[in-house]
């Protein structure tokens, strides 16, 4: 009878399930039997070769000795037989090993379709496989931009240069201790408010390459250079373990036979079905493409964090990367197909030792490529470039500052400390000393003016502030015989100013200005001599000139008293030790004001000249026409020099026409 069709197509069906099931079984017996025959060529093999040691002694007409050697050869010959079938015949025995499937996310398309899942878990499973897939796209993606690798170090050498030129020597950043701003960079001053970000990167150069703030050669142990490495390794065995563990996965599916339709038994899958073969098989190439671009990115953006303690950081981030699809898996994936997974019965792969072999031989050449071609490529350069950014940014002389006037066209600069002294600054001393106290009390070192004064005050010159104070203070307030002394007002005023004064000249605790005598005739006790007239010597016509000027602290005022007390001295100063020990003081006063005449041998020649000439002739040498004139100017020495010394017609009005019908301007009232 004819059997219908759709009958027909069931036992088809069938019929080809059990031939597909019957060629797996048949390919296991198969596998099972070369097995078989391996060992027993083994054995075999091990036999001949006691047979040909047994006649090689008969030969020899020992028996006794053949006889003893057959029952020892009794005795050991299966565990010999054994190790000579462990040993020589590995090759052909082809040991196996045990190919898991990964608790990852990775795994659902070996699974879906397979295990008793409701549709939800299997939709939510595709979720979490695209899901996973992209995340790792994305991160591969970011972490290629140049926005997250950010620029090379050897860039920044010309923003070094920029720096040091444009801020660095500024005047405008020097501190309260008179330490310029590349100095205090340099030096790693944790007080810093500007450059920052200038001070972190030497602070990171420093210690990448284990320098101190002084240093700029690096020595043999680079601690950064050396963690930096060790991360890279650190990264590139989490992609080499990426690797080898998708390439074994790629291999049991490959070793699967095909079928037309995905056969599993006891856990364990018989075939695979060839659109479930092609979907791991894009699975595994995308595994490949995504560890591929991330240890490219990843060994690049190592090498570009300069921080030590980022690195480590940056290395466990990387690392995360690669575990998403494991988070994925252990926390979202649904029980019924997490089961599944976890439950599935391993793939064996054979393998040789020749292939053990040869793939230690790779794995040493990887392992070796991984420390050297990071360092010699990336690190080296990095470690170059640093010492450079280094160099441009705190080499050579960091103690000047620089400021222009744009008027006069002149760029004007002065040295600066070359770094934070252990002394406490004025300006720190009198921010401490007032902080604390209670509102009202009066303060020690400042002298508190009107706002809309303040700027003024701060940028006013010496010689305006002397013009300003209308009395000679010390003779007017301090003194018992001034109209204004112990005034509260005004002692107010001075109090300060002269606390100020002496802790300028590195000295505390002042009442009097008598204690401040010995310092009077420094160039830098401008406040000193304007608070001081009369013991610094502005009010005495006949001390020593020099920077007995407004420019140096003498008042105007001070210079009235002095020539009120000049009438009737027109005489000019005889040639006595007095006056020996003012042209003494000349030339340090002058070094004072100019620096570097000691350097210059005929300038120095031609100050020593002059000093001697005044020695020698008195103040007839005045008169001299090859010594009337100052050196470097077109001032007489008679007429002074108000940026240093007073009128020398004060020592010597005769010599100066003081006595004349109509005498200089200059000269003091006879």
């Amino acid at each position: 009878m004819p059997t219908p069709s759709g009958r027909n197509g069931s036992a088809d069906c069938l019929g080809n399930g059990q031939e597909t099931e019957f060629d797996v079984l048949r390919r296991e017996f198969q596998a099972e039997v070369e097995k078989l025959s391996a060992r027993l060529a083994c054995v075999e093999q091990s036999l001949q070769s006691n047979m040909e040691l047994a006649v090689a002694a008969a030969d020899s007409n020992d028996r006794e000795q053949l006889g003893n050697h057959e029952m020892e050869l009794q005795k050991v010959e299966p565990e010999f037989a054994t190790v000579e079938c462990r040993t020589d015949c590995s090759d052909s025995l082809h040991p196996e090993s045990d190919v898991h499937f990964e608790e990852s996310a990775w795994t659902y398309p070996l699974v879906i379709g397979l295990v008793d899942a409701k549709a939800i878990d299997v939709a939510f499973a595709i979720l979490l496989l695209l899901l996973n897939l992209c995340m790792q796209l994305l991160f591969s993606y970011i972490i290629t931009r140049p926005e997250f690798m950010g620029e090379e170090f050897s860039d920044k050498v010309t923003v070094a240069k920029q720096w040091r030129t444009s801020f660095a020597h500024d005047h405008k950043y020097v501190d309260l201790s008179s330490t310029s701003l590349v100095s205090r960079v340099c030096s790693a001053d944790g007080a810093l408010i500007l450059a920052t970000t200038q001070a972190t990167m030497v602070m990171h150069i420093n210690n990448y390459l284990g320098l101190k703030p002084d240093q700029f050669e690096a020595g043999f142990l680079q601690p950064g250079i050396l963690l930096c490495v060790l991360c890279i390794v650190l990264w590139g065995l989490c992609i080499y373990k990426e690797f080898r563990r998708t390439g074994l996965a790629l291999e049991a599916v490959w070793k699967l036979p095909r079928s037309e339709k995905t056969l599993t038994r006891d856990n364990a899958i018989q075939s695979l079905s060839k659109s479930r073969f092609l979907a791991l098989i894009c699975t595994y190439f995308t595994r490949f493409v995504i560890a591929g671009v991330l240890l490219f990115s990843g060994v690049q953006w190592l090498a570009r964090t300069t921080s030590i303690t980022d690195l480590m950081l940056n290395a466990v981030a990387l690392n995360a990367i690669l575990d998403v699809d494991e988070f994925l898996f252990a926390g979202f994936t649904p029980i019924s197909l997490q089961v599944a997974i976890k439950d599935l019965e391993p793939i064996k792969v054979r393998y040789t030792s020749r292939r053990s072999q040869l793939e230690s031989v790779c794995m040493f050449l990887l392992l070796l490529g991984t420390f050297l071609l990071p360092y010699v490529s990336l690190l080296q350069p990095l470690g170059v470039a640093m010492m450079d950014v280094k160099r441009e940014m705190c080499g050579g002389n960091q103690t000047f500052v620089v400021g222009e006037n744009a008027q006069t066209q002149v760029v004007l600069g002065y040295k600066t400390a070359t770094g934070r002294s252990s002394d406490e600054p004025v300006m720190e001393l009198a921010v401490r000393t007032h902080h604390s106290q209670p509102p009202g009390v009066d303060p020690l070192y400042i002298t508190f003016v009107d706002s809309m004064e303040f700027d003024r005050e701060r940028t006013v010159s010496m010689a305006d502030e002397s013009n300003d104070f209308t009395l000679c203070m010390e003779s007017a307030v301090l003194q018992p015989t001034g109209i204004f002394y112990q005034d509260p007002v005004l002692t107010s005023i001075l109090s300060p100013r002269l606390r100020t004064a002496a802790a300028y000249l590195g000295i505390l605790d002042v009442k009097e200005c008598e204690e401040m005598r010995d310092f009077c005739n420094r160039s830098d006790a401008r406040q000193l001599r304007l608070m001081c007239g009369d013991t610094c010597g502005c009010t005495d016509p006949r001390a020593s000139n020099w920077f007995m000027v407004a420019a140096y602290g003498c008042s105007e005022s001070c210079s009235r008293v002095a020539l009120e007390t000049f009438r009737g001295q027109c005489q000019d100063a005889p040639n006595d030790d007095k006056w020996k020990q003012l042209w003494d003081g000349y030339l340090p006063a002058l070094e004072s004001v100019v620096a570097g005449i000691s350097q210059s041998q005929q300038l120095y020649e031609t100050m020593q000249q002059v000093i001697a000439a005044m020695k020698e002739g008195g103040c007839q040498t005045l008169a001299h026409p090859d010594f009337r004139m100052e050196v470097g100017s077109s001032r007489t020495w008679c007429e002074g020099n108000p940026s240093l010394y007073r009128p020398f017609s004060w020592q010597c009005p005769v010599t100066c026409g003081c006595l004349a019908a109509n005498p200089p301007s200059y000269c003091p009232p006879c």
